[in-house]
């Protein structure tokens, strides 16, 4: 009866927890994704405008209008560039609250039975789940600080000292 009564409540925060989640997600996801492709429009607008300059033959515009025109053109390009950079970090919070969800969902699965206690190949399986999920190097790091026994904020600590330079655009 204990056991129920735990693993009833258990039940129940895991899934509120993973619904929370899953809501977080998906709706920060789609205003995400129009403000990234307003950006990569926005680019790319600008970019057809300086090729249009560049290549313009207009007697209305002096080479110091057309050239100054160019220039902004390029430095509206750079922002825009190192703007949609940040993204990046929204896709990997998105990756990573969606790990946590399917964790959470697995953890449920785990102590799904109220009179039985997991096995050890249980919680195993469901650490090599989560490892095999991992695509991140800070999220490694993580698990191993943690496995190795050290507490979240030395975890977190290491991980965050981890540089990583690769930057993808879309």
């Amino acid at each position: 009866m204990k056991n129920k009564l735990r693993n009833e409540n258990l039940d129940f925060v895991l899934s509120l927890a993973t619904a929370q989640m899953k809501v977080g997600i998906r709706e920060s996801g789609n205003s995400v994704g129009t403000l990234s492709n307003t950006y990569m429009d926005m680019v790319q607008d600008v970019g057809e405008l300086k090729a249009l300059l560049e290549s313009a033959d207009n007697k209305s515009l002096s080479q110091d209008t057309r050239s100054a025109a160019v220039d902004i053109c390029d430095r509206f390009l750079e922002r825009t560039i190192a703007g949609t950079i940040g993204f990046q970090f929204y896709d990997q919070l998105s990756q990573r609250l969606n790990n946590v969800s399917i964790t959470l969902q697995d953890v449920k699965a785990v102590v799904a039975t109220p009179d039985q206690e997991p096995t050890q190949v249980e919680w195993d399986n469901l650490r090599a789940s989560i490892r095999q999920r991992y695509t991140n190097a800070k999220d490694h790091i993580l698990l191993e600080k943690l496995e190795q026994g050290e507490d979240i904020s030395s975890a977190v600590s290491a991980a965050l000292q981890h540089q990583v330079d690769d930057i993808d655009l879309f």
